[in-house]
């Protein structure tokens, strides 16, 4: 018998939901049940079929016309646009389409644009397309503009990400490994060369008789150390310059303390070549003495030799003597006394003098050094005495 079609049936009747289940059975029997073949269309409490449907007799839903569709319309609506919406969210930001329109739906914009013709659409699409590492940036340029536009309601966060391909990912300089390799590890390099430079012109240095080119030999050890450490303070020059760029940058930034322990260890080498320069250079200023010609025997006397009256064509020689100090060799005692030096005057005796130190040629000789004093000589018998010359000396470290 049909059901009467009444004001009641359009109605809900919630007063049994929720009531307790009279069944005392245990979700065991009830999971069996569930494997047992059953026939007829209702089923009881236990999942087990019972009286025939009211609403198709005996074959299901076989009598259609029974269900009341104006009732169930807006339900069968509900669950497509639900199911919709969630396939719609799964992907919502696998592009940069999606994740702009996204934007647009978050903020509450109202008609949402058209993604084939709206040019403000397109345009956020091609920002992001083109940076999509910075996205949060971008999607703040488009809240600002859309505050601009009276759009006030975005998201304060980006509500809509996508992943970024690997050739949009910025490349990060490893400054840390540059700094290791480049300038660290050659620095030690430079400290190994450098001991070994100074224990061979300590072994050189201790011979009982040595010749020039033993003590060239050594004067070139101690250049050689002196290189080393000029190279390694380039060193220590270029990692300060990576760790600037590293700490200029917020993705290199937390390179900068491992960059600051390297760098401490490249002044640590540097220290260390300076104790072996030290180390070669008093070795070769303990050979002074033992060299043929030597004016004493003692390495702790300073020597030297009136320089030769010798300057280039052109130019007349002019004595003098020039007061100077000098370190004792092997001590920190320092000297000064009054020592001959010669300069150059461009103009002959008697008139006015025309002084060019640069001048003088080959004014030392044997072992003795050359070194140019920028002091006023004393005793050329001019007025306008000559401001510089060259003193000859041996033994000592002059100041």
């Amino acid at each position: 018998m049909a059901e009467k079609n009444n004001s009641k049936t359009d109605s809900l009747d919630l007063s049994s939901v929720n009531k307790s289940s009279k069944s005392k059975k245990t979700n065991k029997t009830l999971t069996q049940n569930l494997f047992k073949k059953q026939s007829g269309p209702n089923r009881d409490e236990e999942g087990k079929f019972a009286a025939k449907s009211t609403i198709g007799g005996d074959g299901g839903l076989a009598n259609m016309k029974r269900i009341n569709w104006t009732r169930f319309f807006p339900l069968v609506i509900l669950v497509a646009l639900a199911g919709g919406a969630l396939v719609y969210i799964s992907s919502a930001a696998t592009n940069a389409g999606n994740a702009v329109y996204s934007w647009y739906s978050a903020c509450g914009y109202k008609p949402m644009p058209n993604t084939w013709t709206n040019s403000g659409y397109k345009y956020w699409v091609n920002m992001l397309n083109k940076d999509p590492f910075n996205q949060d940036k971008t999607y703040a340029s488009f809240k600002a503009a859309s505050a601009a536009n009276g759009i006030k309601k975005c998201p304060t966060n980006n509500p809509a990400k996508i992943a970024v391909p690997e050739d949009k990912k910025p490349k990060i300089t490893n400054y840390t490994n540059i700094v290791l390799l480049d300038y660290l590890s050659p620095s030690i390099a430079k400290t190994g060369d450098s001991q070994k430079r100074a224990n061979w012109a300590v072994d050189i240095a201790s011979k009982k008789s040595v010749t020039s080119a033993d003590y060239n030999k050594v004067g070139g050890y101690v250049n050689d150390i002196r290189a080393n450490i000029n190279i390694t303070n380039g060193y220590k020059t270029s990692a300060q310059d990576k760790y600037n760029k590293a700490i200029s940058n917020e993705l290199s930034r937390n390179q900068g303390q491992p960059i600051l322990n390297l760098i401490k260890e490249i002044q640590k080498e540097i220290e260390a070549q300076n104790g072996h320069f030290s180390k070669a250079q008093y070795a070769y200023k303990s050979m002074e003495s033992k060299l043929k010609g030597v004016v004493t025997t003692d390495p702790k006397v300073a020597a030297f030799q009136t320089p030769k009256s010798s300057c280039k064509s052109g130019y007349h020689a002019q004595k003098g003597s020039v007061n100077i100090s000098w370190k004792v060799p092997g001590t920190n005692d320092v000297k000064s006394g009054s020592i001959n030096a010669v300069t150059c005057n461009k103009n002959k005796k008697g008139t006015t003098p025309v002084w060019d130190v640069t001048k003088a040629s080959r004014v030392c000789t044997g072992e003795y050094i050359a070194r140019r004093v920028n002091k006023t000589l004393t005793g050329t018998g001019y007025k306008n005495a000559p401001p510089a010359g060259w003193v000859c000396f041996r033994g000592a470290d002059l100041w």
